[in-house]
C-alpha cells in the first residue's frame, strides 16, 4: 500500500491510490472530520460517533469496491506486487478452515494445538500438510522454548537473596536445579532422563508456568520443575531436527542460535553429560550470556532497557521478576480483518468464505 520516500512513505500509485480512493468515497464527508481532528488535534463525542459509524472496518459495505480492495489484499490476489501475499492467503486458509472445524475465532489454545499438535478439540487429527501450518507449528515450539526460559530466569532471579543478592550465575542455576530436582534425576544421563518423559504433554507443561510468568511471578519448586521438563520434552520431539521444525525456527529467528533451535543445538551438544551438568552449561548461555548481549544491543540500539538483571566481576545481582505472555502476530488481526471482509461471521464460514476455500488450497 506504501512505496519508500523521503521523509514520509506515499501511497502506491496502484493499489494504495485505489483503496485511499474508495474509503473516501465510501466515508464520504466523515473524511472532513477526520482532516480536521488530525489537524486541530482534538475531536469530540458526536465526531467520534461519526468516526466509528462510517470508517470503522466492520461497517465495511458488503460488495463495495473497498470491500472487494481489502478482500483481494487479506487473500494475496497481489501475488506479482506483494511480497507476504502467499503466505497471509494460506494462513488465512487454515483460519477459515480451522474455524470450519469448530476452533472459533476466540479458542486460541485450541488453534494452537491445532497447528503445533495436529490434534482438533474433539481428538480428531489434522491432516493438513503444507509450509505455512508447518511455520506455525515452529513458531509454537519457539514460544514453548521462551516460556521455559522465561519461568527459569524468574527463578534464578528469585533465588538471588539467599546469597546475599549476588552470586555467580553458576551458584544461583544449581541451587535451582536442586531445589527443582531431585538427586537422582540430577545425576542421570541427559538422554536418559528426557527420554523418560516422552509422554508429557507440552501444553500440560506450560500452563502452569505461563500462569506464573504472566503474572511476573516467582514460581516455585513445581513450576521450575515443569520448565526443565518442558525444554526436555521440546529437544526429544524436535532436537533432531524432526519434520524440520528447527529449520524453520532457525530460518525466522537467524543464525545466532538466540531461540529454541541453538537451546536444542546445545542440549545435544551435552547430552552426554549427566542433567545438572547439561542444564547448566545451557542454562548459563541461554539465559545469562545470551540475555546480556540482547539487553546491550537493545540499549545501544534504541536506548530501551531491558535488563533483568546485572552481572559484574562473575556474579548476578539487581535481578528483576519479568512477565511473559504468548503472541499470536498478525494471526488474530487477520482473522478480525476476514470476518469485516464478510469471509466469516457469527463463528462459521460465510458462503464468500467456502468459495476461497474451494478456490484455494494451504501452502
Amino acid at each position: 500500500m506504501l512505496k519508500r520516500s523521503d521523509p514520509l512513505p506515499l501511497l502506491d500509485e496502484g493499489f494504495g491510490q485505489d483503496l485511499a480512493r474508495s474509503f473516501g468515497s465510501s466515508i464520504g464527508s466523515t473524511a472532513d472530520i477526520l482532516l480536521e481532528g488530525i489537524e486541530v488535534g482534538t475531536v469530540d463525542r458526536a465526531a467520534l460517533l461519526e468516526i466509528g459509524r462510517d470508517a470503522h472496518p466492520a461497517c465495511l459495505p458488503l460488495e463495495s469496491d473497498e470491500w472487494s480492495l481489502l478482500k483481494s489484499y487479506l487473500l494475496g490476489e497481489r501475488l506479482q506486487f506483494d511480497q507476504g501475499a502467499r503466505s497471509r492467503r494460506s494462513s488465512a486458509w487454515l483460519r477459515l478452515e480451522l474455524l470450519d472445524r469448530g476452533i472459533g475465532t476466540r479458542d486460541e489454545r485450541p488453534l494452537r494445538r491445532a497447528f503445533y499438535a495436529r490434534e482438533a478439540p474433539d481428538g480428531s487429527p489434522i491432516d493438513i500438510t503444507g509450509t505455512t501450518i508447518d511455520g506455525w507449528r515452529a513458531y509454537q515450539a519457539n514460544e514453548y522454548g521462551h516460556v521455559a526460559l522465561e519461568c527459569l530466569l524468574n527463578g534464578m532471579v528469585s533465588l538471588l537473596p539467599e546469597f546475599g543478592g549476588a552470586t555467580s550465575p553458576a551458584t544461583v542455576i544449581a541451587a535451582l536445579l536442586e531445589q527443582a530436582l531431585d538427586e537422582d534425576a540430577r545425576a542421570q544421563s541427559w538422554d536418559a532422563w528426557a527420554r523418560s518423559l516422552t509422554e508429557a504433554d507440552e501444553d500440560d507443561l506450560a500452563e502452569p508456568i505461563l500462569r506464573a510468568i504472566a503474572q511476573g511471578a516467582a514460581g516455585d519448586e513445581a513450576i521450575w520443575q515443569a520448565a526443565l521438563k518442558l525444554l526436555a520434552v521440546l529437544w526429544v520431539r524436535w532436537g533432531n531436527s524432526q519434520l524440520g521444525v528447527l529449520h524453520e525456527i532457525s530460518r525466522g529467528a537467524g543464525p545466532t542460535g538466540r531461540s529454541l533451535a541453538g537451546v536444542l543445538q546445545a542440549l545435544t551438544a551435552a547430552s552426554n553429560s549427566d542433567v545438572a551438568g547439561a542444564l547448566l552449561s545451557v542454562l548459563q548461555r541461554h539465559i545469562v550470556a545470551e540475555h546480556m548481549a540482547i539487553a546491550g544491543q537493545k540499549l545501544a540500539g534504541s536506548g530501551t532497557f531491558t535488563y533483568h538483571f546485572l552481572l559484574a566481576d562473575g556474579e548476578m545481582s539487581e535481578g528483576q521478576l519479568g512477565k511473559y505472555t504468548y503472541t499470536t502476530p498478525r494471526l488474530q488481526n487477520l482473522t478480525r480483518f476476514m470476518g469485516d471482509a464478510g469471509l466469516h461471521a457469527a463463528e462459521k464460514v460465510t458462503a464468500e468464505g467456502r468459495r476461497f476455500l474451494d478456490a484455494y488450497q494451504a501452502h
